[in-house]
């Protein structure tokens, strides 16, 4: 029955008008989040602060916020849980991060071959 349930997506200064339950202070994604937030003159309103994603996902459940989370985490939690995933419409959704190696060369078979899934491009 949350008023953001029935949309496709959500702009992140639309879903800071509810409280959040979020990641533990010090967490990358709180910070980030912040950081977006202080780039449009906006606090992030947070209830309460959890240490995993499945504890923010119950939290949710339960009524006491909302939150964001990755879209792996969305997938594997919300499903379980029954949880609406409302997609942010920002274009810093997708974060590009980066994999650091020393010799990609010397490395053993089973890692080069992790590094290689992780390069290739998931099939919707």
């Amino acid at each position: 029955g949350h008023p953001l349930q029935d949309q496709d997506k959500v702009k992140l200064a639309d879903a800071v008008r509810y409280p959040f339950i979020t990641m533990h202070e010090g967490s990358t994604l709180v910070a980030f989040l912040r950081d977006q937030l202080e780039r449009i003159g906006q606090r992030l309103p947070q209830r309460i602060q959890l240490y995993s994603f499945d504890s923010i996902c119950r939290m949710v459940q339960a009524g006491v916020g909302i939150g964001v989370i990755p879209d792996s985490a969305a997938r594997r939690y919300g499903s379980e849980t029954k949880l609406q995933v409302v997609e942010l419409d920002e274009p810093w959704v997708v974060r590009e991060r980066k994999l650091l190696v020393r010799d990609i060369d010397a490395l053993p078979g089973c890692a080069r071959e992790l590094i290689d899934q992780i390069q290739t491009p998931r099939q919707a």
